[in-house]
């Protein structure tokens, strides 16, 4: 039985692979998006020939909607790719109102059983005037054409009807535009940064966008490269006004994935580009549509069109999508990922929002594991719904029994709420085991080891968690804890300074800087934080105009000393009396009966902080009290390795 011959064509240094669908320049792999290794296939196989533009956008897109536009955009990436008019080489011609044709000497080699005949073409070259670079007045669009089929791609681009730079975010699917030198040999990317994509209005909800680079993220990042920097990268750029290179740079990307959306009713558009951040060149663009609420299958299709550029020397089937293991709502899903970016931001009214939206996601897609994850993680922060936590991780884990995530939400309210050392720390374990890489996880266990004087683990724990997703807010202020736990006040200043860099608003590290500065004895600093988290945490307008005032007049009277009397007074006459942190301040004074007395008190209430005590340096005066270490024996019982 003979075996099927394997179709290369062969032209100077190139070699066309039709089966392996590769395109090599002297034996090295060249970056070409699928539809222009089609084009190009399509253009060698009739080599000498004219092949009109309608004849080629038919054969080509036989079920889309697509401009010339797109034609144009295929034939520039393909010349560039074979570095057309170096050295005067020229291999495709524009045929004036018609359409391209091959004009370079091709071999056919059809390959079987390892031996390649090679039969020798004719081709008639015919010289014409064209612009080598870029497309000729020739080549520009004209009107789009519609076909019926699941996607429509490269309706005209007025369909946004935008300012400048959402129309420039409209390029046609499968543009791509590829500078002479490539982010790495054989134009291989190694990193890639994906930013939210921009809704099309400015008064639009930002966060399908950032649902859009989620979805992105999560996919990309099963393929063993490029590797992909988390979406806790994106967060920053959630709001802010970005330069796409510049936010490359910053988080130490080759490229980046951004662009443009727009949603009406139930039809949505995504323009991507994947950009260089070396030279800033457009490597690939496209602009997507559909409608029907069909909307993670136009996520797919637009990142089976990109795999080509990210693996462009790998098999189809090495290309070939991971499943997605989320849900099939998109609503649930967009709610779930604004629930997310907001209960990282970690202030109460964040939490609040973010709990609503965990359950508005629960409520869309009932059998959603990830929403009931993330509701979980968010009611273990709140003093009134954390009974609730292990209920809901349970939920989740009927669901997916695999999930780690669960049981890391149940360990920490065994941790901080229930202060059961022992069953925490077989949860963060079990979490640790059945997801090695949701950095969360090992945050949380970082933390557990530290409050149990574990520190030298707890720095190796938090290492990892930091190599797992270095652009955490959360993780990179839990660093700055960790400093100020092992009284390294200097070094926490530092990592403080650092989180505030990536967001001066992120309240954590302020409330870090806050006790540092305090105990370093540099208390203007510190009373200067003070108020900056106070605004950050949302304080009342009675707060600025009452307790501030007070506060500023104990300072200014009586220094530091004055501040903390006033503070105590303050946390004692609220609604909800603070005893840890009345505490503390009393430690702070010297007063060390005051501070037992509030600290009985805070046991008793069961007080979230109070984990915290036997690392708190504030409280190390009161170390060698013989009630203190029997408060800590309560404490941590069955705080076992």
């Amino acid at each position: 039985m003979s075996i099927p011959a394997k179709q290369i064509y062969e032209f100077g240094q190139f070699r066309l692979e039709a089966a392996e669908r590769r395109l090599l320049r002297d034996g090295v792999v060249l970056p070409l998006t699928p539809k222009a290794f089609d084009t190009l296939l399509l253009l060698v196989e009739n080599s000498g020939h004219v092949l009109g533009r309608k004849q080629l956008l038919e054969t080509l897109w036989p079920d889309a909607v697509v401009e010339e536009n797109t034609l144009t955009q295929n034939i520039a990436a393909i010349r560039k790719a074979l570095g057309e008019g170096q050295n005067s080489q020229r291999y495709i011609e524009t045929v004036p109102k018609t359409g391209y044709r091959f004009v370079a000497p091709v071999r056919e080699a059809a390959q079987s059983n390892g031996a390649a005949l090679i039969e020798p073409l004719a081709v008639e070259v015919i010289e014409t005037q064209e612009t080598l670079v870029s497309a000729d007045p020739e080549d520009r669009p004209t009107v789009g054409r519609r076909r019926p089929g699941a996607f429509q791609r490269a309706r005209p681009i007025g369909l946004f009807g935008l300012t400048a730079l959402a129309l420039a975010l409209l390029a046609v699917v499968a543009a791509v535009v590829l500078k002479s030198k490539p982010a790495q040999p054989g134009g291989v990317i190694g990193s890639i940064l994906v930013l939210p994509f921009q809704p099309a209005g400015p008064g639009d909800d930002k966060y399908p966008g950032l649902a859009i680079a989620d979805d992105f993220i999560a996919r990309i990042g099963h393929y063993q490269r490029p590797k992909v920097q988390p979406v806790s990268a994106a967060y920053r750029y959630l709001t802010a006004a970005r330069d796409t290179v510049a936010a490359g740079r910053e988080m130490g990307a080759e490229a980046v994935l951004t662009g443009g959306f727009q949603r009406t009713g139930d039809h949505l558009t995504i323009a991507p580009q994947l950009i260089r951040v070396s030279d800033g060149a457009l490597l690939w663009s496209g602009k997507f549509e559909n409608g029907g609420n069909n909307f993670f299958a136009l996520q797919d299709a637009v990142l089976a069109d990109l795999a080509g550029v990210l693996l462009p020397d790998t098999s189809p089937s090495a290309r070939a999508l991971p499943a997605r293991r989320h849900t099939a709502q998109p609503e649930a899903y967009e709610a779930y990922v604004a629930a997310r970016h907001l209960w990282n931001q970690r202030t109460g009214e964040s939490l609040h929002r973010s709990i609503l939206l965990f359950e508005q996601a629960v409520a869309k897609d009932p059998r959603y594991a990830p929403a009931y994850i993330g509701l979980a993680e968010a009611c273990a922060f709140d003093g009134a719904r954390w009974r609730e936590v292990e209920t809901i991780a349970r939920k989740a884990l009927e669901l997916d029994q695999d999930s780690g995530e669960a049981h890391a939400a149940i360990g920490f309210v065994r941790m901080f709420w229930q202060w059961d050392w022992d069953g925490a720390q077989r949860e963060f374990r079990r979490a640790i085991s059945l997801a090695p890489h949701y950095a969360t996880a090992r945050q949380w266990y970082a933390t557990h080891l530290a409050l149990t004087g574990r520190m030298l683990e707890a720095q190796e724990e938090l290492r990892r968690a930091l190599e797992l997703d270095p652009f955490s807010l959360s993780i990179n202020a839990d660093q700055a804890q960790l400093l100020y736990f092992t009284r390294r006040y200097d070094q926490a200043v530092e990592q403080c300074r650092k989180v505030l860099a990536l967001d001066p608003d992120f309240i954590n590290a302020r409330i870090c800087l806050y006790q540092t500065y305090t105990l370093m004895g540099r208390h203007d600093e510190a009373i200067a934080e003070y108020f900056k988290l106070q605004a950050l945490a949302g304080s009342s307008q009675a707060f600025f105009r009452g307790e501030e005032t007070a506060l500023q007049n104990g300072y200014a009277e009586s220094g530091i000393r004055g501040f903390w009397k006033t503070k105590i007074a303050g946390v004692l006459n609220d609604r909800s009396p603070n005893h840890h942190a009345a505490a503390l301040y009393y430690a702070l004074l010297g007063e060390k009966e005051a501070a037992l007395k509030h600290l009985a008190q805070a046991y008793r209430n069961r007080d979230f902080a109070l984990a915290y005590i036997k690392v708190e340096p504030g409280f190390s005066e009161m170390s060698g009290d013989r009630r203190f270490q029997q408060l800590l024996g309560r404490i941590f019982s069955n705080a076992k390795r």
